[in-house]
């Protein structure tokens, strides 16, 4: 997925309740579920590097871990620097040590904070394995590729959810401080709670329509032709629309897919891409850094 997407369910992720446990929870948890990303440096070696490197080691079960230990240690140092500096100059906290938990803000926990981290670091696994790029997440034990192509790369529903989630409290407490309620120090975990299962709803209603799709597709309505191969690539909003991709000996065809009416759209005068023949050209082509990446 793209940034926004990483970013916000980090921010929900932390203030799921997580930022009740430990300090520094939603920071923690909105970088850290982006930080996988930090793969594009790659990119300054040259784009055949970039794309050798995308998604590698920071986007598996064995990076995650690592990628969170970096987050925590740069926050939680930061953290800790910034609170006894203000402690030198600030006069003794207003809030008293009885009052109640809304109303205290939680020391820093490592054990939390670090937990809070991890759980980012892998929604950023979770969240790319959703689009049709995919994930390798045994990398580098095993290379291979795992997509789930249900999710568009960028799902304006998610963003939606997400920003409400983080909103809408934020509103609410605006309007608290208008009739003069006291202001509690954690607000919106049942907004970010209600946002992720919100995207987990979705996520279950497109993989359920992409499987309906798939199942179109193999059922002869694009092409009468052996199928070797077939994909079915969603578009952003709308969950019953598909651009599905069949491979056969000779050629590929591409099709429009709607779950909701039942119909697959084809051409086979424009729809269809016949396989050039192998040449020495494409074999050379195929031996280069390049050709062997792709």
């Amino acid at each position: 997925m793209e940034p926004i997407t990483h970013f916000l369910t980090g921010a929900c992720i932390g203030r799921a309740g997580l930022n009740r446990k430990t300090a520094c929870a939603t920071v923690v948890a909105t970088l850290a579920a982006e930080a996988a990303d930090l793969d594009i440096f790659w990119g300054f070696d040259g784009p055949v590097e970039e794309l050798k490197r995308h998604r590698g080691i920071t986007h598996t079960f064995l990076g995650a871990p690592l990628v969170a230990a970096v987050i925590v240690v740069v926050i939680g140092l930061s953290y800790t620097w910034l609170e006894r500096r203000r402690a030198r100059k600030r006069p003794p906290s207003a809030v008293p040590d009885d009052a109640p938990p809304s109303r205290r803000k939680p020391p820093l926990r490592w054990l939390w904070l670090y937990a809070t981290a991890l759980i980012a670091s892998l929604s950023h696994i979770l969240l790319d394995w959703t689009n049709n790029y995919g994930v390798r997440p045994f990398f580098p034990f095993n290379p291979r590729w795992c997509e789930g192509s249900f999710m568009f790369i960028a799902e304006p529903i998610l963003w939606g959810l997400f920003l409400l989630a983080l909103v809408i409290p934020s509103l609410l407490g605006l309007a608290d401080r208008e009739i003069g309620a006291r202001r509690p120090v954690f607000r919106g975990r049942g907004w970010a709670i209600f946002a992720l299962c919100g995207a987990l709803v979705l996520g279950c209603w497109r993989w359920a329509e992409h499987s309906q799709a798939l199942n179109m597709i193999g059922n002869g309505q694009v092409t009468t032709a052996q199928i070797t191969r077939s994909a079915a690539e969603p578009y952003p909003i709308n969950p019953w629309r598909w651009h599905a991709i069949v491979e056969t000996p000779a050629f590929y065809q591409t099709a429009e897919v709607d779950t909701r009416a039942g119909s697959v759209d084809s051409d086979p005068n424009t729809d269809v891409l016949y396989k050039p023949a192998d040449t020495p050209a494409i074999e050379a082509a195929k031996q280069t850094a390049l050709g062997v990446i792709l």
